[in-house]
Formats: C-alpha cells, sequence, structure tokens
C-alpha cells in the first residue's frame, strides 16, 4: 500500500519540508544580524573619521588593519604596512620610548599613555617638530589573549607652546626678559630653604640713578633700551647660579645663593657695580646708568625672604644718600648699612 494514502495533507512530509524552507522568521534573522553588524561597523568607521584624534589599530604582530585621516594629517606620511614603519618620523631621542609602549601592549597588554615627538616636512620641505601625545590600549580575546591595540594620537604642538608662553610671562620681565618679582621672590625663598648654617643667599639690591630723568627726557622708548642694556651687564656679572630680577620700575635684584662670608658678598656686589659704571649710547647721546648698590647677606635656613631684600634696599638707600660709587653692605650685627673698603675685600675672586 503506498504510505501516501495512510496520511492527512498536513501530515505529510512535503508539506513539512516545504514549511521549513519557506519560513520567514528564519530566513530574516541572519540577514537582521549581518545588517546590525554592518551598521555598527559603519559607525565606528565614521566615529573614527570624525574624532579630532589620529587612530591607529594594529593586529598582535603589529600590522596595521586600520588608520583613519586625521593620523596621517598629524604625521605626515601615507599609511603603510607595520606600526615601526608608520612612525618612522618619531625623534631618536623618544623612539625607545614608542617602540617599549607598543611593546608592552601587544605583548603583555600594558595600556599605556606617552607624549612623543615627531618630526615632519611641510609643503616646502621645511622641518618641524610636532609635539604628541598617544595613548595605547590593549585589545584582548574571549580567553584574554591580546589580539591588538588601539593607539589614539593627538597633536598638543599648540597647547604646549601656548603654555611655555604662559609660563614666560609668569616668570620673566618683558622689557629686560629678567626674571619678574615674583618669581625672584620665589627663588629667594627656595635657595633660603636649601641654605645650611655655613652658607646662605647674598642679596644686591640694585637702584639705577637718574633714570627717570632719562626717561622724561629721551622717552620711554629709550628708558626701556637703557634697562635692557642694564639687564645683560647684570648677567655677565654674576655667575650661572646666580639669578637677575626685575623689582620695579628701575630696580633690579640679584640673588646669589652659596654665599659663605660677608666679605663673598661684597665682592659679588662690588662687580655689579663696576659693570655698570660704563656709558651708554642710547640714539645720539651717551648717558650714564651708574647705580646705587645695597648687599645683604646671612647663613641658614632661618633667614627670611623679605628680610633680606629690606636690608638690601636699606642699605641701597644709604649708599644712594652718600652718592657712593661703591656698594653698601647690611650687617644685622651693626642695625644698619655700613660701607667697607673694597680694596680690602678683593684679595680673592667673587667665586
Amino acid at each position: 500500500m503506498d504510505i501516501s494514502d495512510e496520511m492527512t495533507p498536513h501530515e505529510s512530509l512535503p508539506a513539512r519540508e516545504e514549511s521549513v524552507d519557506t519560513d520567514p522568521q528564519l530566513s530574516y534573522q541572519p540577514r537582521r544580524l549581518h545588517q546590525a553588524l554592518r551598521a555598527r561597523e559603519q559607525l565606528l568607521h565614521r566615529l573614527a573619521e570624525a574624532v579630532p584624534l589620529g587612530v591607529l589599530h594594529v593586529d598582535a604582530q603589529g600590522r596595521i588593519v586600520y588608520s583613519n585621516h586625521m593620523l596621517h594629517t598629524i604625521l605626515g606620511a601615507a599609511r603603510v604596512a607595520t606600526v615601526e614603519e608608520q612612525l618612522c618620523m618619531v625623534l631618536a631621542e623618544d623612539r625607545e620610548l614608542v617602540e617599549g609602549a607598543f611593546e608592552a601592549v601587544l605583548q603583555n597588554g600594558l595600556d599605556n599613555d606617552i607624549e612623543m615627538r615627531l618630526e615632519t616636512s611641510d609643503e616646502h620641505g621645511a622641518k618641524n617638530v610636532r609635539e604628541c601625545t598617544m595613548s595605547l590600549r590593549a585589545l584582548t580575546g574571549d580567553t584574554g589573549e591580546v589580539t591588538g591595540a588601539i593607539a589614539c594620537v593627538a597633536d598638543v604642538t599648540e597647547s604646549v607652546r601656548m603654555r611655555e608662553e604662559l609660563r614666560i610671562r609668569a616668570t620673566f620681565d618683558d622689557v629686560t626678559q629678567c626674571h619678574n618679582r615674583a618669581s625672584t621672590m620665589e627663588s629667594l625663598e627656595m635657595t633660603l630653604a636649601a641654605s645650611d648654617e655655613r652658607s646662605g643667599p647674598a642679596v644686591i639690591f640694585v637702584d639705577l640713578d637718574r633714570f627717570k630723568e632719562i626717561n622724561e627726557q629721551l622717552g620711554h622708548a629709550a628708558g626701556d633700551a637703557l634697562l635692557g642694556i642694564v639687564a645683560k651687564r647684570l648677567l655677565r656679572a654674576i655667575r650661572s647660579e646666580d639669578l637677575v630680577g626685575r623689582m620695579g620700575s628701575d630696580e633690579f635684584l640679584i640673588v646669589c645663593p652659596g654665599i659663605t662670608t660677608a666679605a663673598q658678598a661684597m665682592r659679588a656686589a662690588t662687580r655689579v657695580a663696576d659693570t655698570l659704571r660704563h656709558q651708554v649710547r642710547l640714539k645720539t647721546t651717551h648717558v650714564s646708568c651708574q647705580a646705587s648698590v645695597g648687599v645683604a647677606w646671612s647663613a641658614g635656613p632661618e633667614a627670611d625672604a623679605g628680610t633680606l631684600v629690606n636690608q638690601a634696599d636699606a642699605a641701597m638707600h644709604e649708599a644712594k644718600q652718600r652718592e657712593s660709587e661703591r656698594p653698601v653692605l647690611y650687617t644685622a650685627s651693626r642695625r644698619g648699612a655700613i660701607d667697607q673698603n673694597p680694596m680690602a675685600l678683593l684679595d680673592s675672586s667673587y667665586r
């Protein structure tokens, strides 16, 4: 007997097979998953191209899987095969750091954030150094093995430049390029804190004579030029570890660390006074840049910055009242400013 004679239509085998093949729900699911995957890939791709960062995806062997347009704009180079080739413009001093960061993330899965410098060329072939930051993040598989890494590169050249400009403005005087008052006092306080009972800083207060008169007769531009010349002369008269600061209109303060005796402090002040005795040519005339100079010195960390500056200032005013070409030394033991014979103090060098 034919088996089909014993089956009702809904029980027939061909009918069940046809229902499986044409089930719209089953055939739709793979398409929906594929579309979702493509949508996610497109989202990630568009996101990588939109962010203002260079994005680099490498596999576990350091081969480049993906890089966005911004990365090549920052690097100034086209896409190549490996990360080593892609980052060949990293400065030699930073290359070991960059290579070590990639080795750590690809071999051990260690995330890292580093700073690096790149040497790039503009359209005219001129070399430029760019300051960049790079964030490295490991990619792992289901079992935790490292499958690659993502690197995000940011060009922070302008930010670094602006920070440096702000630091300079906060530290130095625009006219003389010396330290400004605030940074000079900060340096003096740090020097005092580092002093011991055997040595301490000498503070030399310099006030230019006739500066107001020069400003009024020759103009502020000539006055600024004079201040610049004075600053250069002061810098030539001091040691490399000393510091010159502009305290006010025509006032300078020199901080000399590591001074062991009052005689050594006086020798330093004498060198400063001597370097300012020569005339300066401004416009079509020669002017004197002679100054009144006072000096104070105290050994030991217990000394106070403000007190030392006030003592040097008092000694300077004493020199101005006497119209003395020689520096005046303030001594705490005598509670006042006293004049020293520089010839008796010049038996040895300043240093």
